[in-house]
């Protein structure tokens, strides 16, 4: 875990905001974020467990949504936080759970590795920003890569392992245009940003917002899903993160998966009409760890959108066989890492 107290002292950051700011960065991931694992000591007999992270917005905002509307009615809810994408393979990879937030890649690692893992929604579509601090006129995502060229600085990425990497490299083999890139934790970016000693970076929201409201000269550039779209056409959304479950829960559950799905996208309208409204759904944990206004400012940039697994499938399989080499030669050549992945369309 990242040392706050240390970083505060030897950078003479005092302020009490830039203090939390550290703490996000230390527990994000994706913007999905990262926390510890934490159970009850009694586990009743009709429930249901859910594995989130205290850093996750939009992939879980529709779902918060759903419970307080009254899901799943009869069951108690029991929230466990995963540590990373490790963490939340390994609960995978034991069966550990019924529903699971998280980015794909992480739920098709698993599922590849035996998990029993069925996508059930996409709730994670637009996250991912290019910004800078430059004073280098820059306009485009054209201008930072000429500009990069030349100085011969990397584009810094964070999440390190998250699906912006590959990506990008999917961009630059269409459009020509290529980075030498710097994957690099969020914590170890948001101090070299501070310092000035990082000018250009691809992060993810709500990391992004966190950092304009402290450091003001910022500035977004273009958003990596709208450059993806540029190139290779279609709309600006890619399948990032989501909801899957346990496949027993599923087998047990059927009636119930679906119904979650059709109670998140049936609240996205009202979702989307206000981003106070939207952030005031997560559990009090999540806002207490980012903070209201920086959730409210997030969701700005922050698409929320819900589409059943089942509906978007052939988005999936070409998104997962992008960033995951695993998966470009299956032995049914359709990119999903299991026969039960994806929960049929209704």
């Amino acid at each position: 875990m990242f040392d706050i107290a240390l970083a505060k002292k030897e950078y003479v950051m005092q302020s009490r905001f830039f203090s939390r700011m550290l703490f996000f960065a230390a527990v994000i991931f994706f913007a999905f974020g990262t926390s510890s694992s934490r159970a009850a000591d009694s586990v009743p007999a009709k429930k249901i467990v859910l594995y989130t992270a205290l850093t996750a917005t939009t992939p879980q905002i529709p779902l918060w949504s759903a419970i307080g509307e009254g899901w799943p009615k009869g069951y108690e809810l029991q929230v466990r936080y995963w540590k990373n994408l490790d963490d939340l393979r390994g609960v995978m990879l034991a069966g550990k759970g019924d529903l699971w937030v998280g980015n794909l890649e992480g739920f098709a690692q698993a599922a590849k590795r035996g998990a029993p893992v069925t996508l059930i929604a996409v709730t994670a579509w637009k996250k991912f920003y290019f910004v800078t601090s430059s004073k280098e006129k820059v306009m485009s995502l054209e201008d930072i890569a000429d500009i990069l060229k030349k100085t011969g600085e990397p584009l810094a990425v964070t999440p390190q392992d998250g699906p912006a990497l590959g990506i990008v490299e999917a961009m630059g083999k269409k459009g020509g245009m290529t980075f030498k890139v710097a994957p690099m934790p969020p914590q170890q970016l948001m101090l070299e940003i501070m310092r000035g000693t990082r000018h250009y970076a691809l992060m993810p929201e709500p990391l992004l917002s966190l950092l304009l409201a402290k450091k003001k000269d910022i500035r977004i550039v273009a958003s990596l899903e709208e450059e993806y779209a540029r190139r290779f056409g279609g709309p600006a959304r890619l399948p990032l993160a989501g909801i899957a479950a346990n496949t027993a829960f599923i087998k047990a559950h059927p009636e119930m998966a679906k119904e979650l799905v059709q109670r998140m996208q049936g609240a996205v309208l009202k979702l989307r009409s206000s981003r106070k409204e939207a952030a005031a759904v997560l559990p009090e944990p999540v806002r207490e760890t980012l903070g209201m206004a920086v959730l409210e400012a997030s969701l700005e940039r922050d698409l929320i959108y819900v589409e059943p697994a089942g509906n978007v499938r052939e988005q999936v399989a070409a998104f997962l066989k992008m960033i995951l080499p695993e998966l470009r030669n299956t032995p049914a050549g359709d990119g999903m890492p299991s026969d039960s992945f994806i929960l049929p369309e209704s």
